[in-house]
């Protein structure tokens, strides 16, 4: 078997001192963007065929005669003389690594092992450049894989595993399939490791920071370590786990070694890591999981001891994210989201900008915006009132707030589909590239101003954006919260009593009608309220959404039983709820009145001064009770 050492490179000419590596400092050190990283990261690897990745997300504690076996496969003393020059150097990073060192061996040893399989692996030959080898394990700010879908852009986003270890060094073993050239026809495995470390000194000099842990290999200027294969490699695949060893499926294992929380102030129960772990595959990568086919699989493992604890597959479609994923998948849509439950969507036109990179003028293209209002406790659940950003990726990109919101202030979840998530045509695959370009290293908002929207697109890029946004605030507000104005404000004694609204005439000319306050009476606790409903064409059958609530100082408001409603005309009416009614009218009929029967009679001690309003979609009335 050949010797493995840790190698690291000598201090440069120079002698400028660096205190650890920037990229680790560019992502908010915590569990949702740790695993938003190492599992878009897998995703983009998926091997052609079946198209799905299957990725273990374990924590690992070893103590005792495992820890000692884990330890001496990574020839853990000759990295602990780096680690304690590291240790004795005043900068952040010294103090870390000092606390790290004092601690491994009073303390159990944890892992945080990523296993992803069939995935590509860590192929390509040691000096070739562009490889997921070298891209992962040496190099730096790398990325050359621009395939639309993919989520990663800019090749920091590995920084997030040395961040999260406490001793700022992660290990690799990869199963690289027999197509690789490197692997001469058969499936071989392979291990390396790296340190990110600052400049520090040894007893035998002075040093640069980083070190590699492989086989050492002369070179003309100077040693490295290289990767190491086949029996060598199984012994650091053993003591790590990640049930490769002896598999046929290509795929690598990440062990995050001394893992860490940055500013979790210690060791948190294994369950609360895990649980954790769960929530935040689960909250940003349900589109991967549930779309058809699922393009990703993750489970969750508690292991103590090389002895597996527990197992659970992620499942979105049981967990929080189950309305995001009934809003962006259902067949079932309504013209409008406005009772609990209802689905409604709208196609939003967006632009691309020019390319300046290539031959591509402006392109016109759509996205689609989906709407749920929320059933009984869906209210409580992750990103109520916010729209989730998704393109082909499979990632949510953000749970973005909008500007605007119903203006019944009800709850409600949205998702945007965008890009390849939208759809496969020339215009989409636009839409992905740009919206790509537009995310910043950490994936998680859409901007203007990144480098790879300056490089490759000409300006107009924020303008496009902002009307993106304003696109969706617009179509979020007409979707749940529809209003047609009224073309005449009615009697002026009417007109004192009633508030009636208007924004506008988002169904079209075809679809207007006017709904006019007719009179009001209050006896024994009874409202009797009679409306005028007028359509103004009589082309299609059409439906008037009834509603009656007590108006609150905040919310809605309390919503009142409709026990009874009388037309002019012959008219069905379907309850959707105590409170709310649909009533369909025939198009031979264009013009109706209408009689409701509302008992507030105990609902309310403000019942003779609280304002009652009427919601008859899309207009809504509000009635001021001036009861005797």
């Amino acid at each position: 078997m050949a010797a493995t050492d840790w190698v690291f490179d000598p201090l440069p000419p120079s002698g400028a001192i660096v205190g650890g590596t920037a990229a680790s400092y560019v992502f908010t050190p915590d569990l949702d963007v740790f695993v938003r990283e190492v599992l878009q990261n897998a995703h983009d690897q998926r091997s052609p065929s079946p198209g799905q990745a299957r990725v273990d997300l374990d924590i690992v504690e070893f103590t005792g005669r495992h820890r000692a076996t884990l330890l001496d496969a990574i020839a853990f003393d000759r990295l602990r003389e780096h680690l304690s020059g590291v240790a004795a150097e005043r900068h952040k990073l010294g103090r870390q690594i000092r606390a790290a060192v004092d601690r491994i061996d009073g303390e159990p040893l944890r892992i945080l092992r990523i296993t992803d399989r069939q995935t590509v692996g860590l192929v390509g030959a040691e000096d070739e450049k562009g490889t997921n080898f070298n891209s992962l394990c040496r190099d730096v700010l790398v990325n050359t894989d621009s395939t639309a879908g993919r989520g990663g852009s800019y090749g920091l986003g590995k920084a997030v595993l040395w961040r999260f270890s406490a001793l700022s060094t992660v290990l690799f073993v990869s199963n690289v399939g027999a197509a690789d050239p490197v692997t001469h026809g058969t499936t071989r495995l392979r291990a390396f490791g790296r340190a990110d470390l600052a400049n520090h000194r040894t007893p035998a000099g002075a040093w640069a920071g980083p070190g590699w842990f492989g086989t050492p290999q002369a070179r003309a200027r100077g040693r490295r370590a290289e990767s190491f294969w086949d029996d060598d490699a199984a012994a650091m695949a053993a003591a790590v786990g990640g049930h490769l060893l002896g598999s046929t499926d290509t795929g690598t294992t990440v062990a995050v070694l001394a893992f860490d929380e940055p500013g979790a102030g210690g060791l948190r129960p294994l369950g609360d890591i895990a649980d954790d772990l769960a929530a935040a595959a689960e909250r940003w990568f349900w589109p991967a999981m549930t779309r058809r086919p699922p393009s990703l699989e993750v489970t969750v493992g508690i292991e103590r001891n090389g002895h597996e604890v527990q197992r659970r597959a992620v499942d979105p479609s049981t967990g929080s994210s189950r309305v995001l994923i009934s809003t962006a998948y259902t067949s079932k849509l309504a013209e409008y989201a406005v009772s609990p439950g209802a689905v409604a969507a709208r196609r939003l036109a967006v632009t691309v900008p020019a390319r300046r990179d290539i031959d591509q003028g402006q392109v016109q293209a759509t996205v689609e915006l989906r709407v749920r209002r929320c059933d009984g406790d869906e209210a409580d659940l992750d990103a109520a009132g916010r729209v989730a950003l998704v393109r082909g990726a499979g990632m949510v990109v953000e749970h973005r707030r909008p500007r605007r919101s119903p203006t019944d202030g009800g709850p409600f979840h949205a998702v945007l589909l965008a890009g390849l998530s939208h759809g496969s045509t020339t215009a989409d695959e636009a839409v992905e590239a740009f919206l790509r370009a537009a995310e910043p290293p950490a994936h998680n908002r859409w901007v203007h101003d990144t480098d790879m929207v300056r490089s490759n697109y000409r300006p107009g890029a924020k303008k496009q954006l902002d009307a993106l946004w304003r696109a969706i605030d617009n179509a979020l507000v007409d979707i749940a919260d529809p209003e047609v104005p009224t073309r005449e404000p009615g009697p002026p004694e009417l007109a004192k009593l009633f508030a009636v609204g208007s924004s506008g005439d988002p169904l079209g000319a075809d679809h207007r009608f006017d709904i006019r306050p007719a009179s009001h009476r209050l006896v024994d606790g009874v409202w009797t309220i009679e409306l005028g409903a007028i359509r103004l064409q009589r082309r299609k059958p059409w439906r008037i959404d009834l509603s009656v609530w007590l108006d609150a100082d905040s919310g809605r408001g309390e919503p009142l039983a409709l026990t009874d409603v009388v037309a002019t005309v012959p008219i069905t009416t379907s309850r959707l709820a105590p409170h709310h009614l649909h009533i369909d009218v025939g198009a031979e009929h264009g013009e109706t009145r209408l009689t409701l029967t509302v008992p507030v009679n105990g609902r309310s001690r403000h019942r003779h001064t609280a304002r009652l309003r009427v919601d008859a979609r899309p207009s809504i009335l509000d009635i001021p009770i001036d009861g005797p």
